[in-house]
């Protein structure tokens, strides 16, 4: 017999068992598509309904804000300031001295950072799919693609990459010479006849394009030098990035700042930046890495202050709306002791003070998430599978109406819906242990 503890449901199956409970849908049949429409629709509003009561454990989570010096807002969503759940957050330092204009920076550890990723489904090099020939023929192995002149001309074969005008990209591939004198490699604007980036390879090398987008595809052209029919060259391992797509990091110049960038690629412990660095940075600065910005938090709970990271952490104070902006001198700096956090529609900005006196600090804060939506009927509910019961009949309650629902059952499964709500909320909250002392009666 095979058991687990883990209960698994998605939407489709909770709006299902609600048809089900308010009687007007079979089980054991599909629903239609407008029912399936209206069942996610409302299951979402009754999410966020819910969400106002503020009591989901699960949705607590931690967050590392990089404090900047003389900073005293920091704005809290995906648009927003340089700010990442701790689980996302990374700390390590310079390996060695950097220098202003520095593309490049050593490292003392890169685990866990990621650079670009390839946008490419598969290299393209495996296969002859996708590439178009002009004066020439082409063949791969499964790994290498060989370009080979079919007549006294430079042959070449262009390869459609998907762009997005603006974006800047990064093409990286390896090349092999064969017996033509060379290859050149170029990205081409068909539409306007532009070439974008261009590089000429003698000699096997590794070889690499950045161009920023001007049409919604543009074309990797691959050509022979050689004008001498059957010449031939090779190409292989061919990657396709969005050069600022890689993870987020800040490192701390010797001004006292800290520049933020992206990471285009990671070679051992060097990493590559997407900008020069705009000033000079000593070997141990501190260097912060992360993925994602966090959402929007509901409310911050709690707020920790470290002047630096291996300080420890001092407890702050959350203040009122009122009590922080009639604080008269808001730009005062020194240790963080309190704060105020406005949560906004679309991002939320926290306001501390003092504001700190150094870009080595940071703030470590508790904060609610906001519950996800189901933006498919696929999709798994963002509850614990405590919850499926209590989902199903409070969904059946707030769907009842639309299906003209007798009042008898709607009482009925109304109470249910209560009952199983009341249920969950009790488990959700937070065991605290109740501690008792012996009062000391002097008499």
């Amino acid at each position: 017999m095979t058991r687990t503890a883990v209960l698994n449901s998605t939407a489709i199956e909770l709006i299902t068992d609600a048809l089900d409970i308010l009687t007007v849908a079979d089980a054991n049949q599909p629903l239609s598509a407008e029912d399936q429409a209206t069942g996610l629709r409302v299951f979402n509003q009754m999410i966020k309904l819910w969400q106002a009561q503020g009591k989901h454990l699960w949705s607590l989570t931690e967050a590392v804000i990089p404090l900047e010096k003389g900073v005293n807002a920091y704005t809290l969503g995906p648009g927003g300031s340089n700010v990442a759940n701790l689980s996302d957050f990374i700390s390590t330092t310079l390996a060695a001295d950097a220098a202003m204009s520095a593309t490049t920076i050593t490292l003392s550890s890169v685990a866990g950072m990621l650079g670009a990723a390839n946008t490419l489904a598969s290299d393209p090099a495996d296969s002859t799919t996708g590439w178009a020939t002009t004066g020439s023929t082409i063949a791969s192995d499964g790994d290498i693609l060989t370009l080979t002149n079919s007549g006294a001309a430079s042959g070449y074969a262009d390869y459609t990459l998907t762009t997005e005008f603006g974006e800047t990209y990064i093409v990286d591939f390896e090349y092999t010479l064969g017996t033509s004198a060379g290859a050149t490699f170029s990205i081409e604007d068909t539409i306007d006849a532009a070439t974008l980036a261009t590089l000429n390879l003698t000699a096997t090398a590794s070889g690499q394009l950045e161009f920023t987008a001007t049409q919604n595809s543009h074309a990797l052209r691959f050509k022979n030098d050689s004008t001498t029919v059957s010449e031939d060259s090779l190409i292989y391992s061919i990657s396709f990035k969005v050069k600022d797509s890689g993870d987020k990091i800040g490192v701390l110049l010797d001004d006292g700042t800290r520049q933020w960038s992206s990471i285009v690629s990671i070679s051992g412990s060097v990493v590559t930046l997407n900008d020069a660095l705009t000033g000079a940075a000593t070997s141990a600065n501190s260097v912060y890495s992360y993925t994602s910005k966090i959402e929007r938090p509901l409310r911050v709970l709690n707020a920790r202050y470290q002047d630096k990271l291996s300080a420890s952490e001092i407890p702050t104070t959350e203040w009122s709306r009122e009590r922080y902006f009639n604080q008269t001198d808001k730009t005062s700096q020194g240790t963080v002791t309190q704060w105020y956090y406005d949560p906004q529609l679309a991002q939320g900005v926290l306001y501390v003070w003092s504001t700190p006196s150094s870009s080595d600090a940071i703030l470590n804060i508790t904060y609610t998430r906001p519950l996800e939506v189901n933006t498919t009927n696929a999709d798994a509910p963002d509850f614990p599978s405590e919850w499926f019961m209590a989902l199903s009949y409070n969904l059946a309650a707030m769907l009842g109406p639309r299906y003209g629902v007798p009042q008898p059952k709607m009482q009925e499964v109304k109470m249910m819906a209560a009952e199983y709500l009341e249920d969950v909320l009790g488990f959700d909250s937070e065991p605290v242990a109740l501690s008792i002392a012996p009062t000391n009666w002097n008499r």
